[in-house]
């Protein structure tokens, strides 16, 4: 997310537009990081935009393991996330056997 207005020469760059990285910018490779804006490409300073990572699963989500867990949970058991370590690195989830266990992003899928 941008923190600084740029105004480039194809196009406008506003504070809190969601952006991409592409890479290193060419003419400054020690310095900015190329971003993607609406299909526009613009070189900024990595102080000058705050990282945002889209979050996929959230408190309250209904979920389905796909891990067999010690027999506790089975593949397709349904369970609900109750909560979320900061960067999705583990899913608290209570499972309909009242069985909470922490799982890894890629063991459950969204119902």
């Amino acid at each position: 997310i941008c923190k600084i207005f740029d105004k480039g020469v194809y196009c406008r760059t506003a504070i809190g537009a969601r952006g991409t990285v592409v890479g290193v910018s060419a003419k400054h490779r020690s310095e900015k990081v190329l971003f993607s804006f609406d299909g526009f490409l613009v070189e900024l300073y990595p102080t000058n935009v705050e990282r945002k990572v889209a979050t996929r699963y959230h408190v309250g989500d209904v979920v389905l393991s796909k891990a067999n867990l010690s027999g506790a949970v089975v593949i397709g058991d349904r369970g609900t996330v109750v909560s979320v370590a900061p960067g999705q690195q583990r899913i608290d989830c209570r499972f309909v056997n009242s069985t909470s266990v922490s799982l890894l992003p890629d063991q459950v899928e969204l119902e």
